[in-house]
């Protein structure tokens, strides 16, 4: 949520770029963690 302060404050025009950026982030992280071994699994 910090990145949308940052983006409000200097104007917001990259905004939806900010968005788009964040969700494949999130993307990347949740299919990272559904990974057999990701990081979310305990190791052995």
């Amino acid at each position: 949520m910090e990145a949308l302060r940052i983006a409000r404050e200097v104007g917001g025009t990259d905004l939806g770029r900010l968005l788009r950026t964040l969700a494949e982030f999130l993307r990347d992280e949740a299919a990272t963690r559904s990974e057999p071994g990701g990081p979310a699994e305990p190791g052995p």
